[in-house]
């Protein structure tokens, strides 16, 4: 799932070819390419480097007690199989299900105001006493509030969506 320049489809094509995913190492940039149908870019294939970074990953993911749902999955969220670039895999922690609930996005600045965070407390507060889950970055400012206020209420309910890989914190400062 971590290879970049690769789209969900390719990713499919490639899982579909190979007998594991171990394989995936073995091959050539040229190989990899020939699968998906696109002709190779000069640039160098870190096939046994992908593989230490999927091996980090899985030992993050157990630690962690991080699962993964696939977008074949038939519990994968309807809504995210609908967008232009669909992810691969989502990887979570705590109760998936919280997805296929009514659903409220909050986002905003990292700098909010006094006035902004507390809007934002109340208002992902309110919105999770009817059952709305609210979903967010996970970033510093009205995103924390946002958590914070729906975590406030008695059943109240969040999903963290990160733009980033397991390992990484962003943004970094």
């Amino acid at each position: 799932s971590s290879i970049s320049f690769l789209s969900y489809k390719e990713k499919q094509l490639i899982e579909d070819k190979l007998d594991n995913v171990g394989q995936l190492s073995s091959l050539s940039i040229d190989d990899v390419f020939s699968i998906i149908n696109r002709v190779a870019p000069r640039a160098k294939w870190q096939g046994s480097e992908y593989e230490k970074y999927a091996k980090r990953s899985y030992a993050l993911l157990k630690a962690f007690d991080i699962k993964i749902i696939k977008h074949n999955d038939p519990n994968f969220p309807n809504l995210l199989k609908e967008i232009y670039d669909t992810p691969y895999v989502l990887f979570y922690r705590g109760n998936i299900k919280c997805l296929y609930e009514d659903c409220l996005a909050i986002v905003g600045t990292r700098r909010p105001t006094q006035k902004a965070m507390e809007a934002t407390y109340y208002l992902a507060r309110d919105l999770a006493q009817v059952n709305k889950t609210i979903v967010s970055g996970l970033a510093l400012g009205i995103d924390t509030f946002a958590h914070k206020g729906s975590l406030s209420a008695e059943n109240g309910k969040t999903v963290a969506i990160l733009p980033c890989g397991l390992d990484v914190i962003y943004p970094s400062t």
